[in-house]
């Protein structure tokens, strides 16, 4: 299985860190797509150093860049890289630029995310994620589901 895993936050670098190790330890092809945010990319370029690795979108600090870089471009990015690269599954946290680009190409993605209040993200969220996961701190359905988290 070729599974794509979007960080564009350090913090989800270590989220991630260790489920990109035992996804591949049991037999799965990881890529890591980051997005080009201060130190971010020299980040997982470090933590994730065994990876294929990519840079989609570049976050320039202000809201035509959030806009546009960070959502149209880099939405436009992972669908190119998951339809070329054949991904058969998405997983990151609060981005539902992958989530769109994997329903578009009818995969799975699940996605992660801390703040069930983050306004039309978490509308676009609940859309595009094949699972959504929060911290117990909403009550659960059938799509929408809870991690063990603080």
């Amino acid at each position: 299985m070729r599974v794509l895993i979007t960080i564009s936050h350090p913090s989800h670098a270590n989220f991630f860190k260790e489920a990109a190790k035992i996804l591949s330890n049991n037999g799965c092809e990881i890529f890591i797509s980051t997005l080009d945010r201060g130190s971010l990319v020299r980040i997982v370029d470090k933590e994730f150093i065994d990876f294929n690795r990519f840079v989609a979108g570049k976050h320039r600090g202000n809201k035509s860049s959030i806009i546009f870089n960070v959502n149209i471009l880099r939405f436009l990015k992972l669908l190119k890289f998951s339809f070329s690269n054949e991904i058969d599954f998405g997983i990151s946290v609060g981005s539902f630029t992958l989530g769109a680009a994997m329903r578009l190409l009818f995969k799975p993605n699940v996605q992660f995310d801390d703040d069930p209040e983050r306004g039309i993200s978490t509308i676009l969220e609940k859309i595009t994620a094949t699972e959504l996961y929060y911290p117990p701190i909403i009550n659960p359905t059938k799509k929408i589901k809870t991690f063990n988290a603080f």
